[in-house]
């Protein structure tokens, strides 16, 4: 366990020098490229979300893709971080508060690998719960990941991807970025899980700059994980980046009037 925790922070370290070639920084001349990258970040987050509305893609324009995980930390995430290591490739991970509990350090290091965010506390429909259970199942993931990260979470995506008014304006009183998707890679869509071949297969139909990827780490397991291995030459071929959803926004923002237009802009 500890021989392979050591490979991915070398991984890690790797993508973040990999990090400056890819793009992820600002024009030359600022004074630290990386901080200068992680402000417009920020920002961009930041901005979007004061709409109080949730984003489906980028803006499509540039050449990059955000890949997202649900659910984890898990049993076989430092499986996927291998793949994303292997690969040179970023993502965001959209962690249940329980698991972040139960694998604070795989939780840690996936940050390393991206942007983290939240997926509630225990993975409930939020759609429709009482006020005083909406505002747990959000509040407590943000004190538990700000304690084990050392950082505030700024992103997070509704179980099932359920939401209503409430927990709109639930999301956007704690300063959270509502982050949906314009591509279902179908890993968790169907009665059984679809073949690697198939998930790969899906990725490669869908699959367009801008977009932001739907797919899980822990409910799925290995045929995800192995999907993404399969089709991330690809990407690759097609002159496209696979980055965290901050690089994303910061990159190729969506516009306001493309966020008010919702999946239909991606």
């Amino acid at each position: 366990m500890l021989r392979v925790n050591r490979i991915l922070l070398l991984g890690a370290t790797a993508l973040a020098l990999l990090g400056v070639c890819a793009g992820f920084t600002v024009a030359a001349g600022s004074g630290d490229p990386k901080r200068d990258a992680l402000r417009r970040q920020s920002a961009a987050v930041l901005r979007l979300a004061k709409l109080g509305l949730p984003i489906y893609c980028g803006g499509g324009k540039g050449n990059y893709v955000a890949f997202t995980f649900d659910d984890g930390p898990g049993p076989y995430t430092q499986q996927l971080l291998q793949v994303l290591a292997r690969h040179r490739a970023r993502a965001t991970f959209f962690l249940i508060g329980q698991n972040v509990i139960k694998r604070p350090q795989l939780a840690k290091l996936e940050l390393r690998y991206g942007a983290v965010g939240q997926h509630s506390w225990s993975h409930p429909v939020l759609k429709g719960l009482p006020p005083e259970l909406l505002d747990y199942q959000l509040r407590k993931p943000q004190d538990t990941m700000r304690r084990v990260l050392g950082r505030r979470v700024r992103l997070f995506r509704p179980p099932f991807g359920a939401r209503d008014a409430a927990v709109d304006a639930k999301a956007k009183e704690l300063g959270l970025l509502q982050v949906l998707s314009s591509v279902d890679s179908g890993d968790a869509s169907e009665p059984s899980t679809p073949s690697a071949e198939k998930i790969a297969q899906n990725l490669s139909d869908r699959v367009k700059p801008g977009a932001i990827v739907l797919l899980h780490e822990n409910i799925t397991g290995t045929p995800s994980i192995r999907g993404l291995d399969m089709f991330l030459p690809m990407l690759k071929s097609r002159g496209l980046v696979a980055a965290s959803v901050p690089e994303l926004l910061a990159l190729d923002p969506p516009t306001v009037s493309d966020v008010r237009k919702g999946p239909a802009n991606c």
